[in-house]
């Protein structure tokens, strides 16, 4: 609009503040006006931004010295950047309002979105709730914010619930829908009402509702039991074991041996339930009875491995998160291990340790599987999966992780992703231990058992990473494509789908001529002229082998 940028200027000098910002109008393809959005003085406050966005970003003017101060946007976020940027402006003072329509904007005046532009607007707003309140908690002036933490998150996940109901993502909007509950009643009326406003301050809107009610309406998901009270005076590697688990109520025992046995003992045990069927509860309370430290979380719906991981690294309540999956175990030494290296250096940000195999019956398959040894700097290593870092064998910094945007939406592919992003974030962060802590345990219920849904997920994962890495590391794209692919061909091939496996292999090799010349190619290239039964075949013949030569100790030993 004409005089926009004086209008604002003279607000500044005014006030003396370092941005404003004006009202906004919402215009149609045909130009006619759709809505005017009017600014007020709360919209600029950091009190009331926390509860979203209030202004669009062609109406904020900023001195240059705020940029230089709280720095620019956040080029990993997807969506919510804008967002994120006036929370850093408004920490350090409330902005200076225009109220006028300055500005006019073309959209619809209700935010509308498929589930794949859902599920980065979730990324986003997950990471943005963990940033907003470690900047408030270092602001003396906002640090009375704090106490509204669970509200502030009860109103966004109630928005995602809401928001994924409308994209027909029924499951996740269940999700959200009982994690908004749990959290607050601050977001009930939202959840309850026809609104689906993204930008409304509840403040001013909320009527309490009873807690009872809220879980009556909504589809049960994930139901957290209380935390314990974390000690905030205690030092030193104290970790939080997260288990995900679905439907394998018999390898669950297992792995809550291994990780009730050691050396280090964890300081809690979070049992992830992704909607098991089987004996799977009675399993865990079996052992909570005479273990306090287990806390168990149920779902009554599949959601996914990555969520469920998600979700446990935001209830642990210790610095540090370890990853058991229910069908792996660990050897006693694993977090001691893993905190001897984290004392030395508090600020890794992964541990990670090497691995072997084991069979559906615990009968040792390799002893130690080789791998490369990881360089100062991993980055290229993690991106074209030289090295994989499953999450059984890693233990994390939790708000490293948290740094990141938590656990990626990616499943079967989590891991990798999540690895990358802290390569990225944390150049120096990242630790192997040569030590075999961990055995893997092959059975046919693993995600690489689903060969077609893990092709599809690599490759949204894959130009996921390539839009949020290092620019350097962008001319790695048609590489790392390719080596997906050849992955997926042997995924394919050990699920029997000869077809699906040949044209995979060969889309990387045309993508990519030069994968010819890589190990990835032969090693696919060698199962697809060999059938299944008889790759089966010659594997055994090949363990055998390195019994008798004693390559592999103990070959068929229980573990």
């Amino acid at each position: 609009m004409p005089g926009k940028l004086q209008n604002q200027l003279n607000a500044l000098r005014n006030t003396g503040r370092r941005f404003s910002y004006s009202g906004s109008q919402v215009l149609n393809d045909a130009g006619e006006v759709l809505v005017v959005n009017p600014a007020t003085e709360e919209h600029g406050r950091f009190e009331n931004l926390i509860w979203g966005n209030q202004f669009a970003t062609p109406t904020v003017l900023a001195e240059r010295s705020l940029f230089e101060e709280c720095g620019l946007f956040d080029e990993s976020l997807r969506t919510g950047e804008d967002w994120d940027l006036w929370l850093r402006f408004a920490s350090k003072g409330p902005g200076a309002c225009v109220a006028e329509a300055l500005v006019s904007v073309r959209g619809s005046h209700r935010w509308q979105a498929d589930e794949q532009q859902l599920s980065a607007y979730e990324y986003s707003v997950n990471r943005i709730l963990a940033r907003m309140f470690e900047l408030a908690s270092t602001h003396p002036a906002l640090v009375p914010l704090t106490s509204k933490k669970s509200a502030v998150e009860s109103w966004h996940y109630a928005v995602l619930a809401k928001s994924y109901l409308h994209a027909r993502a029924f499951r996740l909007s269940a999700f959200y829908a009982v994690r908004s509950a749990t959290k607050s009643l601050r977001g009930v009326k939202y959840l309850l009402s026809k609104d689906r406003s993204r930008s409304v301050n509840p403040e001013s809107r909320h009527a309490g509702t009873e807690e009872s009610r809220i879980r009556s309406e909504a589809s049960t998901a994930f139901v957290p039991v209380p935390k314990a009270t974390a000690s905030s005076g205690s030092e030193g590697f104290q970790v939080s074991v997260v288990i995900r688990t679905y439907n394998r109520a018999a390898m669950l025992r297992d792995a809550l041996e291994t990780a009730l046995t050691q050396t280090h003992p964890p300081r809690e045990i979070v049992i992830v339930d992704d909607g098991s069927t089987d004996e799977t509860p009675a399993v865990v309370k079996s052992y909570a009875l005479t273990h306090p430290e287990i806390r168990y979380i149920a779902s009554t719906s599949n959601l996914g491995p990555d969520r469920a991981a998600r979700f446990g690294v935001e209830e642990a309540q210790f610095s540090h998160v370890a990853f058991l999956d229910s069908d792996d175990l660990w050897l006693p030494n694993h977090l001691e291990q893993a905190a001897r290296v984290f004392e030395k250096d508090p600020e890794a940000a992964l541990v990670f340790t090497s691995y072997g195999l084991v069979n559906a019956a615990r009968e040792v398959l390799v002893e130690v599987v080789k791998e490369p040894h990881l360089v100062s700097d991993p980055m290229r290593q993690l991106l074209l999966k030289k090295i994989i870092v499953q999450p059984t064998r890693s233990v994390f910094r939790r708000q490293a992780v948290i740094d990141v945007g938590g656990v990626p939406l990616y499943p079967a592919a989590e891991d990798w992703v999540l690895a990358v992003l802290l390569a990225a974030r944390f150049p120096r962060g990242i630790r192997h231990l040569n030590a075999r802590t961990v055995f893997f345990r092959i059975h046919g219920s693993q995600s690489y058992s689903r060969p077609v849904e893990v092709q599809r997920t690599l490759l949204d994962a894959s130009r996921y990473l390539l839009s949020n890495i290092p620019v350097e590391f962008k001319s790695l794209e048609s590489r790392v494509v390719a080596t997906n692919l050849l992955h997926c061909s042997i995924f394919l091939w050990q699920s029997g789908e000869l077809g699906k496996a040949w044209r995979s292999c060969l889309r990387a090799v045309f993508l990519r001529p030069m994968s010819l010349t890589t190990s990835e190619f032969w090693k696919a290239f060698a199962r697809l002229v060999i059938p299944p039964s008889l790759g089966r075949l010659v594997r055994q013949w090949k363990r055998n082998f390195q019994a008798r030569s004693g390559l592999t100790s103990a070959a068929t030993r229980m573990l």
